[in-house]
């Protein structure tokens, strides 16, 4: 038997099958487009997906925890057509252009650094915000499924960290 200890999201103890949860990251390369409207294209069509996805996503975490907690979704909602990142990602795709996952991937790095380093703690915590919206792009961008985590019976999750749309997903 294994002992495991850590933070939980609620205050049981439990024994049972453990499942170790690790969150996939994309996989990004730098290539160049001879159009960089068509990625500006694919990138605004990615972003009308990730808006479907996280007004489901809400949708769901409204019924499970209430309109409260699930208004990180909303705040999700609002960064995913943050005009400011969004000026960014077409701006790299335009100047340098090249693909929109590269221009996300880019964007998120230089958004994130920037979040982390301020000295509200409100705002440090966005930069996880933004790393999690813009991994639910790049998984649209490279036409993959953001999947929940398949509990045909119940599990323990074991995790360093789940993003809240992770959370919510855990047991659809």
């Amino acid at each position: 038997m294994k002992v495991l200890s850590g933070k939980s999201l609620n205050a049981f103890t439990v024994t049972g099958q453990a499942f170790k949860f690790e969150r996939k990251i994309s996989t990004v390369s730098c290539i160049h487009t001879p159009s960089a409207e068509d990625e500006a294209g694919r990138f605004a069509a990615a972003q009308q997906t990730a808006l479907e996805q996280l007004h489901e996503l809400r949708d769901t975490a409204v019924s499970k925890v209430g309109k409260q907690l699930a208004k990180i979704f909303d705040i999700h909602m609002v960064l995913t057509l943050d005009d400011d990142f969004s000026d960014a990602v077409r701006s790299i795709i335009s100047t340098q252009r090249v693909n929109a996952e590269y221009a996300v991937s880019l964007t998120s790095y230089n958004f994130s650094k920037i979040f982390a380093a301020m000295d509200d703690d409100y705002m440090r915590e966005r930069a996880a915000d933004v790393r999690d919206i813009s991994e639910r792009l790049l998984t649209v961008l490279n036409g993959e499924e953001t999947g929940a985590v398949d509990a045909d019976e119940p599990k323990i999750i074991v995790a360093e960290d789940l993003a809240p749309s992770e959370t919510v997903q855990l047991d659809k």
